[in-house]
């Protein structure tokens, strides 16, 4: 909770920053019910968001598809999907890089000013590649 709270004190200059988990051991799809009602999710909810002009001056969004299969535990757990979105990230930009999750967490974290970086990701490489 104190990185949360860190983060959230640093972002007060943002208009908002939002953190959203989904449990990987349930199908996103099979909560919304079908690939439809995920498309209107997304149209109703990211849409709006991306056309923000907050977002539009210096959004990141960034989606992780943490799905790997039981057998793929390269790396600590396989294959991660990952896109990023925002007005200074590289169009069409595709990373050969092996990144974790402690690089999206510094990304995110230097993204709204910190300096201090919790486990992991105080040795980790932010995704700097992608802007």
């Amino acid at each position: 909770m104190q990185i949360i709270r860190a983060m959230y004190g640093r972002a007060q200059k943002h208009d908002y920053v939002f953190f959203a988990c989904e449990n990987g051991a349930v199908d996103p799809l099979a909560e919304l019910g079908s690939q439809s009602a995920a498309d209107s999710w997304l149209a109703t909810n990211i849409a709006p968001l991306i056309a923000s002009a907050t977002f539009q001056t210096d959004g990141i969004l960034i989606i992780l598809f943490d799905e790997s299969s039981a057998t793929d535990t390269q790396h600590g757990g396989g294959h991660v999907e990952t896109v990023v979105i925002g007005p200074k990230v590289k169009f069409g930009y595709r990373s050969t890089t092996l990144y974790q999750h402690q690089n999206t967490l510094k990304t995110l974290m230097e993204a709204v000013g910190l300096t201090s970086f919790p486990g992991a990701a105080s040795n980790a490489e932010a995704l700097g590649e992608f802007f």
